[in-house]
């Protein structure tokens, strides 16, 4: 039997909210009750605009304008409640999606073919240097550093999460800013259509795109977001190995599948691989911690074992990067070795013991580029466009002011700005 009328007690937020959402229908005499009655009316508003959301979306977004949502998902949670906010956002990003998927659809024509550069990108996961925020043994990162000819600060989207935040702006070239509500997860629905992006340019230069991930090709529907950017190829776990649970793939093995992949596909190649060997959670079993590393973590701190294993990780990485130059050097490669990463490790309590409260990730890039060496700090939707205008230069230089890029003091050991 249908129930067709409905009393809901609680329904401002919570499990309450979610009953009203299940049970809300043309047919439905729906009653709620809460104590908070600007919640209240918010789901009410939200839950009736999504009855009319596939034939009425500009009308319900302007509809729901009257509850002035921020954007800001914390703000909008603490006003609207948190079952709301996701309907109001979510409503106002389907709203707004066509328009902005035609504006960003590329133009796909095939250019002449010129003088080219292996490029290869590499997204580390959770990686930044560690230097910056603790003092650390010499040499901690030292394939970090042959790689940064020309490297910086990276400004990140988010931070502890979210890597595909980072992840498209990068390969896209699009500051979020263009994004609207659909820069929370851009790879939900706005990349159903093909998307402009660095991987379309480089498409159109002649380049093989491939995408290496060693996990499970759906996650973030990164199996349909791929091909919508602009790569031929994405192989996931089903091709590369690896685990779909904790300890991944580790780096120093996906450093392999790249340097193969080069040989295979020759000189105009465009590799970009989302590494996982040091994803979160940091705790469990591991190898033994260098006792090197453990005697500079004060034994009071909280989350002290997780930055340790962190910092395992991390160094795991940074072994990545260098069998990455070691392997490019042996076959003479003029590839463009490029990484950074997508955002700094969830370590809240770690990082508040070390008064550490930079969202910053890194980059480094090794490309030869005599027209810059040193520090450059960019946006990450900058980074994307500036290693391919690195493959794509005919003389492979880069203006300096083209990011209004300026010469800042050198690295130092530890402790670095």
């Amino acid at each position: 039997m249908v129930a067709r009328a409905v009393v809901i007690s609680g329904a401002s937020s919570g499990l309450g909210a979610a009953l009203a959402r299940a049970y809300a229908g043309p047919e439905v005499a729906l009653g709620l009750i809460a104590r908070d009655a600007a919640r209240l009316d918010a789901v009410a508003q939200a839950i009736l605009v999504c009855w009319r959301i596939a034939r009425k979306a500009h009308a319900a977004t302007r509809a729901l304008g009257r509850l002035h949502p921020s954007g800001e998902p914390f703000n909008d949670a603490a006003r609207l409640g948190p079952v709301a906010m996701l309907i109001v956002h979510g409503v106002i990003a389907r709203a707004e999606r066509p328009e902005r998927q035609a504006r960003l659809a590329p133009v796909i024509l095939r250019a002449a073919p010129r003088s080219a550069r292996p490029l290869i990108l590499v997204q580390g996961e959770s990686f930044f240097d560690a230097r910056r925020a603790l003092r650390l043994p010499p040499g901690f990162l030292a394939g970090y550093d042959a790689c940064s000819e020309t490297y910086g600060r990276l400004d990140v989207p988010a931070w502890g999460a979210n890597s595909t935040r980072a992840e498209f702006a990068v390969l896209t070239g699009i500051d979020e800013a263009a994004l609207g509500y659909d820069r929370f997860n851009p790879y939900h629905a706005l990349t159903r259509p093909p998307i402009v992006s660095q991987v379309w340019r480089l498409r159109q230069a002649g380049y093989r795109t491939i995408c290496l991930h060693p996990f499970d090709r759906r996650f973030y529907r990164r199996d349909r977001a791929m091909p919508a950017l602009g790569f031929d190829q994405f192989l996931g776990r089903e091709s590369l190995g690896g685990s779909p649970t904790p300890p991944y793939m580790a780096d120093q093995d996906l450093a392999d599948h790249i340097l193969r992949l080069l040989d295979a596909e020759g000189p105009r190649t465009f590799i970009f691989a989302i590494t996982m060997g040091n994803h979160g959670p940091w705790t469990g079993k591991g190898r033994p911690i260098d006792p090197a590393l453990a005697g500079l973590v004060d034994r009071d701190m909280r989350q002290r074992d997780e930055l340790l294993r962190y910092l395992d990780g991390l160094r795991q990485t940074d072994e990545m990067l260098q069998n990455l130059v070691d392997g490019l050097e042996r076959r003479g490669s003029e590839a463009i070795l490029a990484c950074y990463g997508d955002h700094l490790p969830s370590l809240p309590h770690a990082f508040e013991h070390l008064e550490w409260d930079d969202w910053r990730s890194d980059y480094a890039i090794r490309a030869g580029a005599e027209s810059f060496a040193g520090r450059c700090d960019l946006a990450a939707h900058e980074l994307g466009r500036f290693v391919v205008d690195l493959a794509l230069a005919e003389a492979n230089k880069v203006p300096c002011d083209k990011f209004s890029m300026k010469r800042l003091p050198e690295k130092n050991s530890a402790n670095i700005a």
